[in-house]
C-alpha cells in the first residue's frame, strides 16, 4: 500500500517511491532561494525518512573533491528503492 506525502498545497509524492534527494545548491545559504526551495523542505522531509545530500558549491580543492565524490556515487552508486 502506497501512502501519499503532502508537502504542500500542490505537491504531493508517493512515500514509497523517493528514497534519496540529490539537492545541487546554485548558491549558500546565504540567498532565501536556496534555503526556502531546498535547505528547509528537505530537512522537513528527513522527519519523513527521504535521506538527502545537498551540495553548496564550493570553489576549492576541498569542494570540488566533494562534488567529484556525489557526483560518482550518483552514476555508479545509486540509492536502491525497495
Amino acid at each position: 500500500m502506497k501512502t501519499k506525502l503532502s508537502i504542500g498545497t500542490n505537491c504531493t509524492i508517493l512515500k514509497n517511491e523517493i528514497k534519496h534527494i540529490y539537492w545541487f545548491a546554485p548558491s549558500n545559504l546565504s540567498g532565501p532561494s536556496t534555503r526556502y526551495r531546498g535547505f528547509f523542505p528537505l530537512k522537513y522531509l528527513e522527519n519523513k525518512n527521504i535521506t538527502n545530500d545537498f551540495i553548496f558549491p564550493e570553489r576549492s580543492i576541498k569542494g570540488f573533491f566533494k562534488l567529484l565524490k556525489i557526483y560518482i556515487n550518483i552514476l555508479l552508486f545509486r540509492k536502491k528503492t525497495l
